[in-house]
C-alpha cells in the first residue's frame, strides 16, 4: 500500500470517527495523488514578522497597503502539481479530511477551485473551521471545514493585490476581506496595525500585502519579499485554548527571544498538538518536538533564529511543550 493510499484510509478512518459527512470526489483525488509524484512549481512560502526597514520601505516609497486578516487553521496549497502542505510535502490525513467534507459540504466551491487550477492559477488556501482551529479562533464557526484563498499565482510569480482580488472574484472564490490603506508615516501605520490586529473579525491578527517595488536597496527587506509580493503578519492576540501554566514554586530561567520568534514557536506547537496530540503523552517525547520544531524554524523563518541564543530556543521550545503535556 502506498503512502498516499494509507493517508488517505487515514482520512475516512477519521471523518467516520467524528461522524462528519464527508464526499470522496475523485478529481480531487486525482489531484491529491500527484501530490506525492510532484513538487510544487510555486514554492509555498512562509511569512515573517516586520522589521523597521520594511516599514520605512512602505512610508518612503509611498505604497498602498491590504491588510488581510489572518485565519487560524492550516496552509494548503492547490495547484496541477497536486495538493500540498506549507512546507511543500503533499497533505496530510486531516487535511484531506477537510477537504473531503468539503466536497459533500460545498462541491461549487471546491469546483470554483479546480476550475481556477484547471487555467493554470495555482491557489494558498487556508483549511479552517470548527474542527480546524489550533488556537481556537474559530471554535462558533458555523461550519466544520471550510477554506479561503488567500494567494493566487501565476506564470511562477504571485499576482499582487488588487489585481488578485479580481481574479479570484472571476472564479467566485473566497477570500480574507481587506482594509486598504496608504499611511503618511510610521507611527500611523503602527497604530493603524494595532487596532485592525485587536478586531475579532481579524482572528489571529493581520497579514500585510502591497505590490513590489523596483529598487529595495538600502532597505533589509529580503525575507518579506516573495516573488512581485511584499508580505508580513502581526499578531497581538492570545490563544484561546487554554494552556496548562507552570506549576506552583517552579522557577525557570527566564528567557530572552523576540516576540515574533515565541509566536512562532507557540504556534507550530499549537499546530502539532492539534493534529497529533498523542506525542505530547510523554515527556519522553520532549528531545523529538524541540527536533521537529527546530526543523521548521530553520526553514521557515531562518531570520528570526539569526540573532536567538540556541539554547535559549530549544528550552522555550521544551517549557511550551511540557505546558501542553500538562493540560
Amino acid at each position: 500500500m502506498s503512502l498516499g493510499e494509507k493517508i488517505y484510509l487515514r482520512a475516512l478512518d477519521l471523518l467516520r470517527r467524528k461522524k462528519v459527512p464527508y464526499t470522496v470526489d475523485k478529481i480531487v483525488l486525482d489531484y491529491f495523488y500527484r501530490g506525492f509524484n510532484n513538487k510544487p512549481s510555486l514554492k509555498p512560502y512562509h511569512i515573517d514578522y516586520p522589521n523597521m526597514d520594511v516599514f520605512r520601505l512602505i512610508v518612503e516609497k509611498g505604497l498602498v497597503l491590504y491588510v488581510e486578516p489572518k485565519y487560524d487553521g492550516t496552509h494548503i496549497q492547490f495547484s496541477m502539481d497536486g495538493i500540498f502542505k506549507h512546507n511543500g510535502d503533499p497533505i496530510s490525513n486531516d487535511q484531506l479530511a477537510g477537504i473531503l467534507h468539503i466536497c459533500y459540504d460545498n462541491p461549487r466551491l471546491i469546483r470554483n477551485i479546480v476550475e481556477a487550477v484547471g487555467k493554470g492559477y495555482v491557489l494558498e488556501l487556508e483549511l479552517f473551521g470548527k474542527y480546524y482551529t489550533p488556537r481556537g479562533f474559530h471554535l462558533d464557526y458555523p461550519k466544520l471545514y471550510d477554506l479561503t484563498v488567500f494567494e493566487v499565482g501565476f506564470n511562477d510569480c504571485w499576482i499582487p493585490p488588487p489585481r488578485k482580488y479580481e481574479v479570484l472574484r472571476s472564479f467566485s472564490l473566497p477570500y480574507p476581506a481587506p482594509i486598504v490603506f496608504k499611511p503618511r508615516n510610521m507611527d500611523e501605520m503602527d497604530r493603524r496595525f494595532k487596532e485592525i490586529a485587536r478586531r475579532e473579525d481579524f482572528f489571529e491578527g493581520i497579514v500585510v500585502k502591497t505590490g513590489m517595488v523596483e529598487d529595495t536597496s538600502g532597505y533589509r527587506v529580503k525575507q518579506f519579499i516573495k516573488r512581485d509580493l511584499i508580505i508580513f503578519k502581526m499578531k497581538v492576540k492570545e490563544s484561546k485554548i487554554s494552556i496548562a501554566k507552570k506549576k506552583a514554586g517552579e522557577r525557570r530561567e527566564k528567557i530572552y527571544l523576540s516576540e515574533g520568534l515565541m509566536n512562532e514557536i507557540r504556534d507550530e506547537i499549537d499546530k502539532m498538538y492539534y493534529v497529533d496530540r498523542e506525542i505530547f503523552m510523554n515527556p519522553r517525547n520532549i528531545p523529538r518536538i524541540i527536533s521537529m520544531v527546530m526543523k521548521y524554524l530553520r526553514d521557515a523563518h531562518p531570520e528570526l533564529l539569526k540573532e536567538a541564543n540556541e539554547r535559549m530556543v530549544r528550552k522555550y521550545i521544551a517549557e511550551t511543550a511540557l505546558d501542553r503535556i500538562r493540560k
